[in-house]
């Protein structure tokens, strides 16, 4: 019997995990812990929605493991998503919160061989890595590790032990700022699912390694949705599948791909603008080009399709353009904000939207896409699901043309998220469309304020954005930021869930329904002169960061040209109170001004661990040294600082200065954006 044969699956929670006692160790051949705060929070939104929606169960992906001669089971696969898992339970015991998800911290007594009882003994054991395990075990409370410790010090210089305590750090504040969060830990100890794939100690890891990456093509919901779609589908099935092709490839611009699935088009006598529909005269495929799965396909059209068929028709992938086209090779020139599972449930909303449909009703997910798209396979005949993927097209270029991406430029150490400008030239006889990074726009500040303070896994705002941007092709950037600004102030405003917001936004204002909007002045009001402390939403201060950034001038007269060049919106999950809570003088502030708006800024965790309990004065001297400013919140404070205090009087003076810009956006400008907005949806 193979290796792969005589795997053990199994589902378990992290409940059964503790109940049957099991102990796991990271092999030394394992990578460090490696998730982003980006990461984190993508799951901890994941986590938290299936919370609130109640679902029934959660998955989170799959393990594989080796059980070892001592009992312990050895992680091959899944040690970062186990590690997520433990720092979420440690974030919970550094809380203080009555969970039973703590448990899978450690195991309170392990029983060995001769019958003897050892100490509590961490349930995920680092070989190799021994600061790393002694970490854990510091913060996890046992004493057998306080001796290993490596220190303060040490964890802020050791990159491996930095990204932990960030981790730790990053879910520390997000069950700040939730209600239940004992609830809520107790879900994740007891819905939360992981598949666990267990092989025999004797199996060959190179063996098995190699069977994995090279086992073919990874199904993925995408590609079963496109099956089903395209069985409907009887004529003209390849310039389909080449659309299909074009929309799906994310980490590309949308012209590349076009080029590379329309070879045959004649690239010289078209503009940028002409890609904003399909039309079949003007993108050609090489001729007789079909889909190898076509008969098979109509074969089994009553029958559906096999896994084997499915799987030959996802092989069929973007050709690569002739070698020595350095314009063409096939490579990630950008990065999407969003998968194109996420495009294609967007487009099916909007789609659905302008044939005076109702929204689907499954909760905007990935895991929810055939579920979501069942009219359309079930119900939909071959013009409705081939106008789908005509609109699809539409969508892809909006989306290419008006929403920022993760670029890489030549002169910055890291991506960027920005949009970029098309252009075309000649180049070895051969006309293409390149594109160059535009500077921080006031469309792509907006935007990263969206990005991330929305719900990851679903972006709403993207819904009612890209509506508008289909029925508008022809907009310029002051009808496209006017329409931008007018969606974002009302989603922000909203009294419903976002889902519903932004599909009512497909057709008119949130105000026209007075029920389902604030007022802004009395929210602001209200809202922001309340005493939230960690609790305050995060996009308020996001929004505070843009509207700093568009009114400089005004706010931040005096600021450092080249630091201010340099600063962009990123993004921050970790409220610093400016005023700590625990100042090193331990100097005391009246009443309710230490969890003030006036007293807070939101940084990355990073950040604010290295402002902790300092004096003001002494954050400031921090604040100036840097290259770039951590926040323009933070520069506007310092600055009403200047050497004087920072007291009650300064707080409350720069409260209200930042309540009134909020105030002023949300009603001169508002009404302004809504006037200039061109014809169309809102």
């Amino acid at each position: 019997m193979s290796a792969l044969e005589s795997v053990l699956s199994s589902v378990k929670t992290p409940a059964q995990f503790v109940n049957d006692e099991e102990l796991f160790s990271i092999p030394s051949y394992q990578r460090p812990y490696v998730w982003s705060d980006e990461a984190i929070k993508s799951l901890f939104d994941d986590l938290y929605s299936a919370y609130i929606n109640k679902l029934p169960h959660y998955y989170v992906g799959t393990l594989l493991t080796a059980q070892s001669n001592d009992g312990t089971f050895e992680l091959i696969d899944g040690q970062q998503r186990t590690t997520t898992l433990m720092l979420l339970a440690l974030a919970c015991k550094k809380k203080g919160i009555d969970t039973h998800l703590t448990r899978f911290i450690y195991i309170d007594k392990v029983t060995t061989a001769s019958g003897g009882k050892n100490e509590p003994q961490l349930r995920l054991a680092f070989k190799i890595r021994d600061q790393v395990e002694a970490y854990i075990g510091h913060i996890a409370g046992l004493a057998d590790y306080d001796n290993k410790f490596p220190g303060e010090a040490e964890v802020e210089k050791n990159p491996y032990l930095k990204r932990l305590a960030g981790g730790l750090a990053t879910f520390e504040n997000f069950l700040e700022q939730i209600d239940n969060p004992e609830e809520f830990a107790n879900y994740v100890y007891e819905k939360m699912r992981m598949v666990n794939n267990q092989i025999p100690l004797t199996t060959d890891l190179n063996q098995l390694f190699a069977t994995m990456n090279n086992s073919g093509v990874q199904l993925e919901q995408a590609d079963i949705l496109k099956s089903l779609l395209f069985k409907n589908i009887r004529s003209d099935k390849a310039i389909y599948n080449a659309i299909w092709q074009a929309c799906e490839n994310m980490e590309n611009y949308f012209e590349r791909n076009v080029r590379q699935v329309f070879p045959k088009t004649q690239w010289s006598k078209l503009k940028s603008t002409d890609f904003a529909e399909f039309d079949a005269t003007r993108f050609l495929l090489k001729p007789n080009e079909t889909n190898s799965i076509e008969e098979s396909v109509l074969e089994n059209k009553d029958n559906g399709l096999t896994i084997a068929q499915i799987v030959e028709q996802t092989q069929i992938k973007i050709k690569e353009a002739p070698s020595g086209s350095d314009d063409e090779k096939t490579e990630v020139y950008c990065r999407s904000i969003i998968s194109f599972t996420q495009l294609l449930l967007h487009a099916y909303r909007i789609y659905l939207h302008q044939n005076e449909k109702d929204d689907f009703e499954p909760r905007f997910h990935a895991d929810q896409l055939i579920n979501t798209f069942k009219p359309l396979v079930n119900d939909g005949n071959e013009k409705e699901i081939k106008a789908f993927i005509e609109f699809l097209w539409q969508v892809r270029y909006a989306f290419d043309a008006w929403v920022v991406k993760w670029v890489e430029k030549a002169d910055e150490d890291e991506e960027l998220l920005i949009l970029c400008n098309v252009s075309g030239s000649y180049s070895n006889n051969n006309y293409y469309f390149s594109r160059s990074p535009l500077e921080h726009s006031e469309i792509s500040l907006l935007q990263m304020v969206r990005h991330f303070t929305a719900d990851r896994n679903a972006q709403y705002w993207l819904t009612s954005y890209l509506g508008w941007l289909v029925k508008n092709p022809n907009a310029d950037d002051k009808q496209v930021l006017s329409q931008l600004e007018s969606l974002d102030n009302q989603l922000s405003l909203a009294n419903i869930e976002q889902k519903p917001a932004s599909y009512i936004l497909l057709s008119c204002n949130l105000s026209e329904k007075e029920e389902e909007i604030n007022n802004p002045q009395n929210y602001l009001d209200e809202y922001l002169n309340e005493h939230h402390g960690v609790r305050f939403r995060h996009y308020w201060f996001q929004k505070l960061e843009y509207l700093l950034r568009k009114h400089q001038s005004h706010y931040l007269p005096d600021i450092n040209t080249n630091k201010f060049k340099q600063y962009r919106i990123i993004s921050r999950n970790s409220v610093e109170h400016v005023h700590p809570q625990h100042e090193e003088y331990d100097k005391q502030l009246k009443d309710g001004y230490l969890n003030s708006l006036g007293n807070l800024a939101l940084l990355n965790v990073s950040q604010n661990s290295a402002y902790s309990n300092q004096d003001v004065a002494k954050k400031r001297i921090d604040f100036e040294a840097k290259p770039t400013f951590d926040s323009l919140k933070l520069k506007h404070i310092f600055d009403l600082m200047g050497n004087g205090k920072w007291d009650e009087a300064k707080i409350e003076q720069h409260q209200k200065a930042m309540i009134e810009l909020l105030k002023r956006h949300y009603t001169i400008e508002v009404r302004e954006s809504v006037q200039n907005s061109v014809s169309g949806v809102i």
